[in-house]
This record gives C-alpha cells, sequence and structure tokens, in this order.
C-alpha cells in the first residue's frame, strides 16, 4: 500500500476524481454535480490517494466554517476490506492535527459509521439529514 497526499493541482488528481465517479456517481448514484464541488476547486483542499498496486481508495480535507473536514471517502468496490479508506481517512486526520485541529468533523453515511467509529469518530448529533439523497449523522474526532 501507498498513500500519497496531493492537491487538485497534481497530476494524481485526476486518479481522484475518477475513484469518485465510480463509487458515488456510478455505484450510489449521486448526481454529478452534487459530487463535484468548489472545494475539488481549492488549492488549499487536501486528498487521500491510496495505491493497491494500482489508485484504488481516497478522500479529501476541507477547511471549512473555521475547522476541518474530511468526506468523499471512497474505495473502489474489488479493493474493500483491506484497510485502504482507514489508511485513507487516517492520514488526512494525522495531516489536520498537524496543521493544529482541535478536532475534525465528517458527515458518515448510516451504514459507515461503525467503519468511522473505529477510526475513532463518534456520532455527535442523532440528527439523520440527507446528503444527495443519502442518510448521513454528523461525527466528529477530537485530537489526543
Amino acid at each position: 500500500m501507498v498513500i500519497r497526499l496531493i492537491h487538485s493541482y497534481d497530476t494524481d488528481f485526476k486518479k481522484v476524481m475518477d475513484i469518485r465517479s465510480e463509487v458515488f456517481i456510478s455505484e450510489q448514484g449521486v448526481p454529478a454535480e452534487e459530487e463535484f464541488d468548489s472545494y475539488d476547486e481549492r488549492h488549499d483542499t487536501v486528498y487521500c490517494l491510496v495505491y493497491d498496486e494500482v489508485p484504488c481508495a481516497t478522500a479529501r480535507l476541507i477547511f471549512k466554517d473555521g475547522g476541518y473536514k474530511i468526506g468523499r471517502v471512497a474505495t473502489l468496490k474489488e479493493h474493500r476490506r483491506k484497510g485502504l479508506g482507514a489508511a485513507a481517512v487516517s492520514a488526512l486526520c494525522e495531516e489536520a492535527f498537524k496543521k493544529g485541529a482541535p478536532y475534525i468533523s465528517l458527515e458518515a453515511q448510516l451504514h459507515a459509521i461503525p467503519f468511522y467509529e473505529s477510526l475513532g469518530f463518534e456520532v455527535v448529533s442523532d440528527e439523520v439529514f440527507l446528503d444527495a439523497g443519502i442518510e448521513h449523522k454528523l461525527m466528529r474526532k477530537y485530537y489526543g
């Protein structure tokens, strides 16, 4: 496994977008206009790209509303259950904490809550909300 932190101006950025397209648009039916947003154009957004011989998992770290948020965590179907998504999230957590974040937020699809809990995140609200028509809950991981 190789883990790389990249930005939208790096040559490997297309691989990030290809993985997200496969997982969110093709597999989950998220409209492209909801999957890709202005954070993908910002130079301060950090992406993690994980290779298992080929690029197969990604996640992004954005700075929003005065805090850091992880999102767009995606692993190609044939590469799941190998710890690649966990590696991407962990690498971005480390990056955010290096930047001084007291905590990191994310919006978890309900089925993924146990995955994020295994990485130290906790649900911070019982409220369920829709993002791209998919139910989510807000989660956070605190430094330390």
